[in-house]
Parts: structure tokens; C-alpha cells; sequence
């Protein structure tokens, strides 16, 4: 099991240039959407799913990866609501997430219901970006 701290690490020492990308999004792209989904876990998400769909399907989604340890989703699917991707280079990007990760571990408040997985405590936060950001990386051709 990886922590957020773990993550965190593995992309202070990536070399953003060597990962290739994967889907429609690139890999300067794919740093940006991982940091909106930590930014937004602490601001609230700009676009969620109905409550009842939160504390149903998503309540069942979220113990899945958190039990099975590891996340399997669209790699191509932007966060509902999000402003559209711009163009920025893997270090823009990577900088971002960094940036994001790092506020993220600082954060002491209550943080936002996920949009589609509800509400978590911090610790299963932690673990549910970790895992996004490791599929993510994964897919790109990093070695986590």
C-alpha cells in the first residue's frame, strides 16, 4: 500500500520527459487532471454525483479499491465540471501535482466528498490519490 507521502517521492525523482502518453491527454495533461482531483478533494469538486448515487455505487467503488489496494477506471475521464485541460510540458505539469500533493499532506480541515466516491475521512483520501496517481503513471510507462 503507497501513501500519498509515498507517491509524492516516486515524482520528485521522475523524469517527466521519458513517460509517454497514454489516451487522449498529454502526459503534461495527465499531471494537471491528477492535480485538480487532489486540489478539488480540499475545495470541493465543481460538478457530483446525486447523494443517493454517492452512498450507493460509489460507497461500493470506494471499499473496492481501497480493499483490493489498487484503482481500475477510465484513464480518459476528466473530472465532471473541470475546466478543459490546457496545454503545459511535463514539468508544468508535474510541478502542479507536486504543488497539489503537498497542500494535500499540510491540509487539516475537513476535506469534500469525492464526486462520484463521497465522503472519506483524510486517510482513504490519502490512499484513493495515491492509487489514481500510480494507475495513472503506470499507464505512462513509470515503474512504481
Amino acid at each position: 500500500m503507497k501513501t500519498l507521502q509515498e507517491v509524492s517521492e516516486i515524482l520528485k525523482n521522475l523524469e517527466p520527459k521519458q513517460l509517454k502518453p497514454f489516451g487522449k491527454w498529454t502526459v503534461g495533461q495527465t499531471f494537471l487532471h491528477l492535480a485538480q482531483s487532489v486540489e478539488y478533494s480540499m475545495i470541493g469538486y465543481p460538478k457530483s454525483e446525486f447523494f443517493l448515487i454517492q452512498n450507493t455505487l460509489g460507497k461500493l467503488m470506494k471499499m473496492k479499491f481501497l480493499k483490493q489496494g489498487y484503482m481500475k477506471h477510465n484513464l480518459n475521464s476528466p473530472i465532471p465540471g473541470a475546466p478543459e485541460l490546457g496545454l503545459v510540458s511535463e514539468l508544468e505539469g508535474l510541478n502542479q501535482l507536486l504543488t497539489a500533493t503537498n497542500a494535500f499532506l499540510k491540509f487539516n480541515q475537513e476535506l469534500e466528498p469525492h464526486f462520484f466516491l463521497g465522503k472519506m475521512n483524510k486517510s482513504e483520501f490519502d490512499f484513493i490519490h495515491a492509487m489514481h496517481i500510480i494507475e495513472h503513471l503506470q499507464n505512462m510507462g513509470a515503474i512504481v
